[in-house]
């Protein structure tokens, strides 16, 4: 079943120019979509028993009805016990309608905890349950790795630069045959600092 879950990948822009802007330096697609397909999975499963209620039964669930018993699987026997009183003269077939559905419910409710879906994750609108937009942006934080500030694009660049410089030596160390890591370049001193090694430079 088709939901309404796009995946993209854009942030909306500040208002106020002065802020400063954050900036992607990694987005793990894979990831993302993969928590995105496990809580489609989920949505498809809810979608399914609101559909054979409706197309089995002939029932019209509300939102509000669906946020109750479909989403928080709320009070299931007092939603089935109010249901068919004016279908069937006959009070045996509205216990038999009563418990078909009751039975659909369980099995969906027995089906689904195990997947542990969050009831705050979802909305519901005109009888479709989709996931909210901003449990969306909170996936896509969590798989997001940006810059948000001025004093961390300063620390990424320097980092950016010192890792060139290291890629360089080692480069210009192999032109001669001479492996360099990181050890050979830098070392500890007895206060846990970071110190250059004294290197042979004449050979690299």
């Amino acid at each position: 079943m088709e939901n309404e879950n796009k995946v993209g990948r854009g942030r909306p822009r500040k208002e106020n120019s002065n802020e400063f802007e954050p900036i992607i330096i990694k987005f793990d697609d894979v990831s993302f979509n993969e928590e995105i397909e496990d809580q489609n999975e989920t949505l498809n499963m809810f979608n399914e028993v609101i559909s054979e209620l409706k197309n089995v039964y002939e029932l019209q669930l509300t939102d509000e009805e669906i946020e109750k018993h479909i989403i928080k699987r709320e009070s299931l026997n007092d939603f089935v016990s109010n249901l068919f009183k004016n279908d069937y003269k006959v009070k045996r077939m509205i216990e038999i309608a009563q418990n078909e559905v009751l039975s659909v419910l369980e099995d969906f409710k027995e089906r689904v905890k195990y997947k542990y879906p969050s009831t705050e994750n979802f909305r519901v609108k005109d009888g479709k349950i989709s996931l909210k937009n901003d449990f969306v942006e909170k996936l896509r934080r969590k798989h997001t790795v940006s810059l948000d500030t001025p004093r961390a694009k300063k620390i990424y660049d320097l980092h950016q630069k010192a890792h060139a410089l290291v890629i360089e030596i080692r480069e210009m160390a192999r032109e001669k045959g001479v492996s360099v890591e990181i050890g050979t370049l830098f070392e500890y001193d007895r206060e846990y600092n970071i110190k250059a090694r004294e290197l042979r430079y004449n050979i690299l």
